[in-house]
């Protein structure tokens, strides 16, 4: 008895694991997707520092860049990461046969005009329209 209750702990303790292991890893595949709205509202939330600290336009306030460029470089140098970790997968297809099978020409002759019949149109089709309406008899009761 004592055993089928320490079975029972081992596998809710189990389902826990699982359910935390799937959180984890949901975690970091919907930060790997985010990243760049995370970006996007940590600049717009820091903006004046960025524009004090990063901002490459400080000289030339025409521009009116206020970080922008910083924001566009953190996100070109995102996207490079990303396209860098991903491993491009190139295949080279080679046709490998285990017999070789002579090739078969064929010489199809067609008649020079196909004659068909002409359809003819036949009016099997009735269609009586009747506008009265059909009432059932009223009865009366009395």
């Amino acid at each position: 008895m004592r055993l089928i209750i320490e079975m029972r702990n081992f596998l809710l303790n189990l389902r826990v694991v699982k359910k935390l292991i799937a959180v984890i890893f949901l975690f970091i595949f919907s930060m790997q997707i985010f990243y760049a709205a995370v970006v996007n509202c940590w600049f717009y939330a820091n903006r004046s520092y960025v524009t004090q600290k990063y901002c490459v336009n400080k000289d030339r306030p025409s521009l009116k860049c206020n970080g922008k460029c910083y924001l566009n470089k953190q996100l070109k140098k995102a996207e490079e990461k990303g396209d860098s970790d991903t491993p491009k997968q190139t295949k080279k297809w080679e046709e490998i046969s285990a017999c070789k099978i002579p090739a078969i020409h064929y010489t199809l002759n067609f008649p020079a005009e196909i004659h068909l019949p002409k359809p003819v149109y036949t009016d099997f089709y009735y269609f009586n329209f009747n506008e009265s309406v059909f009432h059932p008899p009223t009865a009366s009761f009395s």
